[in-house]
This record gives structure tokens, C-alpha cells and sequence, in this order.
């Protein structure tokens, strides 16, 4: 007997770089087949002719991974499964419809093209881009996924960007960040779509440079924050009081602004990825604390090293430690920092309590979480330490040094950065305890 496919097998068949096929118990005949291209699931069946005969073997196509997930890939093999015992042939009758379509609407629809894209490229995109462009998508499938490739406008194309931005303000949220990932999707589709027949499309120029209102004040940024303004948000991190901001993305928040690492790559990490008490080893020249940002899970990191699990380690002051152990004490499972359905924290969690700060005024008004990692970088500058500026940009992981000298040169230099991240979460920890208004950081004497 089979066993239910699990996400843990899916993650490790998509990281073993080789086309595998795997099935799913809770509904037989449910496939994914996985591929260097991506991954695709579908439903294998047969149905019985009148004659008491059976047709041959049939697949019938469900959705691109991670696009359709494994509950829905499964709800849609069981609605085949109805289908077929009713003498319904779903193969037939979808591909009845495509002919129809094509015929009708003169070629692919964009949320067709959208699903030749995905295949093609997903393998290439990071838990973090993934996860990105398939909201993006979602949105782009509802409002021209009907339409044809070669028939839609300029025009239509950039009304719907201004809709989403109608949309999400009429909601009370900016919009422009992800209406300028819209524009940049729909042009990216539009250079990469062929037609069912295998050609270019005429005109790929109609996508390309979509406006988006606002948008100059999104692509360059500068925030740092000020000494006033991390001692004001680090009260309201500790306290908690007033934003009405959880545990969990308040300590990501203080991580982002000790560490300078993304928030992202915080929330996704995993308990086993955090090292606070090492085996200390004899002769070696680092054994301190350490945290490991998985290459799945980074943002900008090569496909080649998402495929070989090249890992990056990085060194932990007594004060990211202190934060990092009180999260620690307080989960149960696998995700250090707990989300929905078994989950890690998304991204957008920690953006939201990020507004719900700005709100309160316990951070700036024209600031984004992302200005931590800034603030780090920038303070990094402007400290004493033992490193180089190239160690500055690694402990933020950042790409240093040319794709040979990468390929080559493996080390991790923990002796080398750990000065600069004690150096750093010091100087750091003598800003925000500066005011009598900010009570000691929590445990950190004892990290200490």
C-alpha cells in the first residue's frame, strides 16, 4: 500500500534535481510529475465503454506545483474520480474545450501562457519567489487570465494594474510594491510567450514599461533609521503595548535590525537551523554561536546553489543569541518562528505588524521593514571592528568576489565575522538602552 504524499517528499524530490513521478495514496491516480522544467500534477484514470471494454489509460492535467497545492490538487482528482463514474470522459471534454477556445479566441489565453511560463522557470525561483509570484499571478489570472494573448491592448493591460492599486487602497494598503511586480510579470510574459503554434507573438512591445503611479518612490530608497527613532521602536518591540504586534514578528523585527538579514529569511527559518550551543571543538578557531539561512529559502541566491544546498553560516552576537533563545523556549516543532498550516511566519505577517508600528508611531511613517537591514549595513560603516569591507557585505550576505573565485573559495570565515557581529549587536545594544525609557534587552546579560 502507498503512503500520502507529503511536502517533505515533494521538497526533496524538487532538490534532488532529477525527473521523478510521485503518487499519492489519499487519492489514487493523483501524479506529480517532477521535472528539471518544474513540476505538474494530473490524474491518470480509465473509463469503461458500453460494451463492457475499457478505454486506454488516460491523464488528465490539474495544475502547475507550487501554483496548486497538495489539498487541492487532491479535492480536483476526486472531482475526476465523480466525473468518471459517472461515464464522463474529462480528458475529451477538456480537450473539446481547448479546440473550442482556440478556435474562438485565436490562441492562447494569458493564464495559459502564464502556466507555460511557471513550468519553465520555477525551478529557478526560490521558496521566496515562489511564493511571491504566485500571488502576483492569482491576481493577473483574475483580471485578464481570459483573455487572449495576441488580442489584449496596452490599454487593458494597464488598466489593470490601476485597478489593483484601486483595489488595495480602497483597503486601506499602498499596493504599489506588488503593482510594480504585476508590471514587471506581464512584461516578462510577454517577451518569454509563444502561441500554440510555436511563434513569437506580433507585438511582445505592448507590455513592456507599464506605469505604475508612485512607483519612483518605491524603487529608491534610502531610509536609515535615526538614533531617536531605533530607541522608539525598540521600546515598542520589547513592550509590545500599543501596536498590538505578536511575540513572534516582534522578535523577527529586533532579528532584522541585529542581524541585517532579511525578514524573510528569519521568519522561514527552521530550529535546527539555529546553533546557540555548539560543541566546542579543540583547535578550532571558531566554535561561538551560529545560524544557517538555508539557499531555499534565500533571496538572490543562485539556482546552482539552491540545487546543491549551499548553505550559508553566519556568526551570532550575545544578543541576537538573547532573542534568538527566548523564541527557542517558547516553540514546540519544527519552525522557529510558527505560522499557519504547519507553516514558518510568511513575509507578509512581519510586514503587516511592521504597519500596525507605523500606525502606532512607534515606527517612522515613511519607513518599510526592509530599512532595518539598511540600517544595519549603514551602521556597519561607521563602527570599529577588525573586518574589512568585504566582510561587511558577507555578514549580510551579500555576493562578494567574482562566479570563479565563488566556485572556489568555500569558506565560511566565522573567526573572521564574529568580531565584527560582537561588534556590531554592541554597538546596537548601547543605542536602544541609552533611554531610561527602554528596559534592558531581554536575557542578553545572561547571553553575555
Amino acid at each position: 500500500m502507498g503512503k500520502n504524499l507529503t511536502q517533505r517528499a515533494i521538497d526533496a524530490a524538487r532538490n534532488s534535481g532529477k525527473r521523478t513521478i510521485l503518487r499519492d495514496a489519499a487519492a489514487p491516480g493523483l501524479k506529480l510529475t517532477i521535472s528539471t522544467r518544474g513540476a505538474r500534477w494530473s490524474y491518470e484514470y480509465k473509463t469503461k465503454f458500453p460494451d463492457g471494454t475499457w478505454s486506454p489509460g488516460r491523464s488528465l492535467p490539474l495544475g502547475l506545483y507550487p501554483e496548486t497545492g497538495i489539498d487541492e490538487a487532491r479535492q480536483a482528482a476526486w472531482r475526476v474520480k465523480a466525473d468518471v463514474a459517472d461515464g464522463k470522459d474529462p480528458a475529451i471534454e477538456r480537450q473539446a474545450r481547448i479546440e473550442e477556445n482556440r478556435a474562438a479566441q485565436s490562441g492562447q489565453t494569458v493564464a495559459e501562457a502564464l502556466d507555460e511560463l511557471t513550468l519553465l522557470k520555477s525551478h529557478q525561483w526560490s521558496r521566496h519567489t515562489q511564493a511571491n509570484y504566485a500571488s502576483t499571478h492569482g491576481y493577473i489570472r483574475r483580471a485578464i487570465g481570459d483573455l487572449p494573448m495576441r488580442l489584449v491592448t496596452r490599454k487593458q493591460l494597464q488598466k489593470a494594474i490601476s485597478d489593483y492599486l484601486t483595489e488595495t487602497r480602497a483597503a486601506g494598503m499602498d499596493g504599489r510594491a506588488r503593482a510594480m511586480s504585476i508590471s514587471l510579470r506581464l512584461s516578462t510574459l510577454w517577451k518569454e510567450a509563444r502561441d500554440w503554434d510555436g511563434d513569437w507573438l506580433d507585438d511582445a512591445s505592448i507590455a513592456q514599461g507599464l506605469k505604475v503611479p508612485g512607483s519612483e518612490e518605491v524603487i529608491e530608497r534610502s531610509r536609515v533609521l535615526t538614533t531617536t527613532e531605533i530607541r522608539r521602536l525598540w521600546s515598542a518591540l520589547e513592550s509590545g503595548v500599543g501596536a498590538g504586534v505578536g511575540q513572534g514578528p516582534r522578535r523577527i523585527l529586533k532579528l532584522a535590525l541585529m542581524t541585517g538579514l532579511r525578514v524573510g529569511a528569519i521568519a522561514s527559518l527552521r530550529v535546527d537551523d539555529v546553533d546557540l550551543d555548539p560543541v566546542q571543538i579543540v583547535g578550532a578557531r571558531d566554535t561561538g554561536p551560529t545560524i544557517t539561512i538555508r539557499a531555499a529559502d534565500g533571496n538572490k541566491v543562485r539556482h546552482r546553489d539552491r540545487v546543491s544546498g549551499n548553505h550559508t553560516v553566519l556568526p551570532l552576537s550575545p544578543q541576537a543569541v538573547a532573542i534568538l533563545r527566548a523564541q527557542m523556549d517558547e516553540t514546540d516543532g519544527p519552525h522557529l518562528f510558527p505560522g499557519y498550516k504547519d507553516k514558518s511566519m510568511s513575509q507578509n505577517t512581519v510586514s503587516q505588524a511592521w504597519a500596525r508600528l507605523r500606525e502606532a508611531g512607534a515606527a517612522p511613517e515613511d519607513s518599510v521593514a526592509h530599512d532595518l537591514r539598511r540600517t544595519f549595513r549603514t551602521m556597519l560603516g561607521d563602527i570599529d571592528h577588525p573586518g574589512s569591507e568585504e566582510d561587511e557585505e558577507r555578514l549580510i550576505l551579500h555576493v562578494v568576489g567574482s562566479r570563479v573565485k565563488r566556485t572556489y573559495d568555500r569558506s565560511r570565515r566565522l573567526a573572521r565575522l564574529r568580531p565584527i557581529a560582537d561588534a556590531i549587536g554592541a554597538h546596537i545594544e548601547r543605542i536602544v538602552t541609552a533611554s531610561s525609557e527602554v528596559r534592558p534587552m531581554e536575557g542578553v546579560r545572561d547571553a553575555i
